[in-house]
């Protein structure tokens, strides 16, 4: 049975944040702010980037649905594959590796 480390500080509610994470959202906002004042002044620059947008989630999709479609081959082949003796260890015993080249005496 596990037991609890005293010296571990217990997890925070919240996670941290990185700078980086930061600025990326304050990117996003403000270009989320542009967009928004371009579209009352030319609605051509919002179709173009609600395009892009909508493109660029079709490809996020399509890559999660590649990935678990792989991902699920994989997991059927080893599932078929398990009747086959897995290769062990040769230290997980109380026992020397079989010698490829043969001692001299």
């Amino acid at each position: 049975m596990l037991q609890a480390d005293e010296n571990v500080s217990p997890q925070p509610f919240l996670p941290a944040f990185s700078l980086r994470w930061i600025f990326v959202v304050m990117i996003l906002i403000a270009v989320g702010i542009s967009v928004y004042m371009q579209n009352t002044i030319d609605r051509t620059l919002l179709i173009v980037l609600a395009l892009m947008g909508v493109i660029a989630c079709i490809f996020v999709l399509l890559s999660a649905v590649i990935f678990l479609v792989c991902n699920l081959f994989g997991i059927l082949g080893e599932i078929l594959d398990s009747s086959k003796q897995q290769p062990q260890s040769p230290f997980a015993g109380d026992r020397l590796p079989p010698q490829i080249v043969p001692r001299k005496e």
